[in-house]
């Protein structure tokens, strides 16, 4: 249920190796998503928002991933943008996510691939940015 996914997911971040948790407005995987962003920003792991998950195919996903943004902006996480293209067609498309960061008020700050040089300086910096307990 959402209570183990959510504790599942939590784990997850909490793994040193774990740079960035993908996929998490995936409705065949409910979790709690104010719980989810609270613990992305506290322990600095990046949300990943993909504009596979909001094409208009996959509707009821939108809703899922509308809570999780404005639960992002609520707590300041950090997000990453992607394409998550299945098709040559789609990659690159970002166009949902942006209509949902801008939707949401994610700030560009929060977005760690808007440039490569905040992306490489994030990842460089990215286990001092980590809690150690």
């Amino acid at each position: 249920g959402i209570e183990e996914n959510t504790h599942a997911f939590i784990k997850a971040m909490k793994n040193p190796f774990t740079e960035i948790m993908a996929h998490p407005g995936r409705l065949e995987f409910p979790l709690d998503l104010e719980k989810i962003a609270y613990m992305s920003n506290k322990l600095n792991v990046p949300l990943e928002l993909n504009n596979s998950s909001l094409c208009p195919e996959k509707g009821a996903a939108w809703d899922n991933c509308r809570i999780l943004a404005k639960a992002i902006v609520k707590y300041g996480g950090l997000v990453s943008l992607g394409s998550d293209a299945h098709f040559w067609d789609r990659v690159g498309d970002f166009s949902n996510c942006l209509q949902l960061v801008q939707e949401s008020g994610i700030k560009e700050e929060q977005i760690l691939n808007t440039s490569l040089t905040k992306l490489e300086d994030y990842l460089k910096r990215r286990h001092e940015l980590r809690p150690t307990n």
